[in-house]
């Protein structure tokens, strides 16, 4: 039987360096200085490879799924592709869990990124600076530069993977071999993947400098560890090198440049991801980081985020009550009370504190998806459905919200839309054969030519294509 420990153990090193790489067409004119050129291969190739890949990783990777902590990796994934001039639908972005300090990309386009790496960076601007790096091996197609070796080598390491049956020894003997015929590529395509990954966050708004600040953060948590890797994975220059070379690129960059600021509560995804690694955390634990000029309410809300995600919901409630005795202006405190109010069986409470929120924020989503359970548990679907979709307008990658808009519809007798809805709980749930099974019977019972059949179909066509 396959292991999740040991094939984890084995994924960051085999693919970062081996299997980096690889997708789309690309411009030509957006070559950093200094940079090489690279060979394209037919997309069938590298899309066959990521999907056999991806199949495997459905079974073998724990995602995660909290949807604050997706989307904001989809949003910028997505806004660095666009920028450059990708299309952002030739990508797919995954988080999943795992000790390793490490983010991996695999032909076809598809980037997962381990929530330890997440969890150690000091903002936003650091993740923008690792997917911006992660994209670059996309683009530049690193891992069939040449086409009959690389290609060779890939696939005996994705073979050895699935056939090794989660033991490293068995994999290590075809690995080591692969990785050797890598050894000569690995420098240059680092170099080349940091000359165009700062060239993508200048584009996309973010400070070039990130990705230099997210390899000093590694480099600071990996000399903590004490984690061996065998000689033959070690095929990249090092990060001090790394470090060094980029010092020299970014020389050239003004001082004085206004950079995009990501709209997102970092503390918020912090605990999030502390939560989703170690559910049994005391207070001091789940606030116990970065809490210089932190405020007493931002620290109770935080503490009612951490608590509120492990399923402690009478301790989140009295963290929340605490944040809005001091600023009750804020509508997420009110929002994130309710939920737990309404966990807690207290439907009138909760329904209060939602319309509090939303008095002070008529888009908070949180207090929507309260209102949208309210109004299902009063019997009246109609308003839960407008509740829950509003909702879903910020929060397209929660699963959870999915399903209740598909037993709502289902309440109100339309089929086509709860087998619309639950393709898309499946799909989020990382559950594709299912979500094609609901979206096949949506697509039989939708009327053609409508808004939602076009939805059914694009929803089809992505899962068949990209495999999620």
């Amino acid at each position: 039987m396959k292991t999740i420990s040991k094939l984890k153990w084995m994924i960051p090193f085999i693919f970062v360096g081996l299997m980096l790489g690889c997708a789309y067409s690309r411009p030509q004119n957006d070559s950093p200085k200094g940079s090489s050129g690279s060979s394209k291969i037919p997309l069938s190739k590298e899309k066959t490879l990521g999907r056999a890949f991806l199949q495997e990783a459905l079974k073998q990777f724990q995602f995660v799924k909290d949807p604050e902590v997706t989307q904001m990796v989809q949003n910028i994934g997505r806004r660095i592709v666009q920028a450059k001039g990708g299309n952002p639908d030739n990508y797919r972005f995954f988080v999943v869990r795992g000790s390793s300090l490490n983010a991996f990309a695999v032909p076809g386009g598809y980037i997962f990124l381990f929530d330890s790496l997440l969890s150690k960076f000091k903002n936003v601007d650091e993740l923008a600076g690792v997917l911006a790096h992660e994209i670059a091996h996309v683009e530049r197609n690193h891992a069939f530069q040449d086409q009959n070796k690389i290609m060779a080598a890939n696939l005996a390491a994705l073979i050895a993977i699935i056939l090794s049956r989660g033991e490293p020894a068995v994999a290590a003997g075809g690995l080591a071999a692969a990785a050797d015929l890598q050894l000569r590529y690995s420098r240059e395509n680092e170099a080349e993947a940091d000359a165009y990954a700062v060239s993508y966050l200048k584009k996309a708004g973010f400070n070039p400098r990130s990705l230099l600040e997210s390899l000093r953060t590694i480099a600071f948590y990996d000399r903590l560890t004490n984690f061996e890797v065998p000689i033959y994975f070690s095929t990249h220059p090092s990060l001090g090198d790394r470090q060094g070379h980029l010092e020299l690129m970014l020389k050239e960059g003004s001082s004085s440049d206004r950079f995009y600021e990501f709209p997102v509560d970092w503390e918020k995804i912090q605990v999030s991801l502390k939560v989703g690694e170690q559910p049994i955390l005391d207070r001091d634990a789940i606030v116990g980081f970065g809490q210089e000029g932190r405020k007493k309410e931002q620290e109770h809300y935080l503490a009612g985020i951490g608590y509120r995600k492990a399923g402690r919901c009478q301790e989140a409630v009295q963290e929340y009550q605490s944040a809005i005795k001091i600023l009750p202006e804020r509508a997420e405190f009110h929002a994130e009370l309710a939920y737990c109010q309404l966990q807690l069986q207290g439907v009138l409470e909760a329904k209060n504190s939602a319309v509090k929120a939303l008095q002070l924020d008529s888009e908070q989503p949180i207090a929507h998806m309260v209102m949208g359970k309210v109004f299902l548990h009063e019997g009246r679907p109609n308003l839960a459905i407008s509740n829950f979709e509003t909702a879903l307008v910020h929060r397209p990658t929660d699963h959870l919200l999915q399903l209740q808009l598909a037993q709502s519809y289902g309440q109100v007798g339309e089929e086509s839309r709860e087998a619309y809805y639950m393709g898309r709980f499946f799909r989020l749930d990382f559950k594709p054969r299912e979500a094609l099974t609901e979206l096949f019977k949506a697509q039989d019972l939708v009327k053609p030519g409508t808004d939602l059949s076009f939805k059914i179909k694009k929803e089809i066509e992505e899962i068949l294509h990209g495999g999620i």
